[in-house]
């Protein structure tokens, strides 16, 4: 049992709260920093096919890849986000797109169909191609590219009032991953202990 003797000193959390949170910031901003880096990792395929169900997105346009980021700590937390894209979380859980800005969705059939959509910024009215409407004899509207001297036709879209999306997660899977958890807790201690070290060698 604690018996104050004639010297005792009180040790007052408030003095070196400041330095405690700034060293857990330090740590905290660490760790989301592996988590973020590993999430972006594992976007694959830049300007090819999507990626199957199960699996992180591929890289279309490169939006939501970069709209993965970390806020400012905050009450001893950070969270690590996708703010801006609508549809990242239909990319983690699986739901319908639906058509909203523009009349139909472009599904595109094939790699050159991807390259007219990234080439047009993802709004194919502004493609210079030589594109035009079908209807097929399932009654699927088809957007064609004549091309060429002798004016080939090619199929390039099908256009669709929504699409339903399986789920490709890129957030959970990282979250859930023994080897980034191991990373995000020494890169953590890393941080923190050097802030502390700088403060017992000062």
């Amino acid at each position: 049992m604690f018996r104050p003797g004639s010297m005792t000193l009180t040790v007052d959390p408030t003095r070196i709260r400041g330095t405690v949170q700034t060293a857990t910031a330090r740590g905290l901003v660490g760790a989301a920093s592996v988590l973020v880096g590993y999430i972006k990792d594992t976007f694959t395929r830049t300007g090819g096919p999507a990626s199957r169900p199960g699996t992180p997105p591929a890289v279309q346009q490169g939006t939501l890849r970069k709209n993965v980021a970390m806020t400012r700590p905050q009450g001893g937390v950070i969270y690590v986000h996708t703010s801006g894209n609508a549809y990242a979380r239909i990319q983690e859980y699986a739901g319908t797109i639906r058509a909203r800005t523009k009349q139909y969705l472009a599904v595109p059939l094939g790699a050159a169909a991807r390259r007219i959509r990234r080439d047009a910024k993802d709004t194919l009215l502004n493609s210079d191609r030589n594109l035009f409407v079908i209807k097929s004899r399932r009654g699927n509207l088809i957007l064609m590219e004549r091309h060429g001297k002798r004016g080939t036709v090619t199929p390039r879209f099908v256009l669709k009032k929504s699409v339903v999306l399986k789920a490709r997660p890129f957030m959970r899977p990282a979250i859930a991953s023994r080897t980034v958890r191991k990373a995000m807790t020494t890169a953590f201690a890393e941080k923190s202990v050097r802030d502390f070290r700088r403060l017992v060698e000062r």
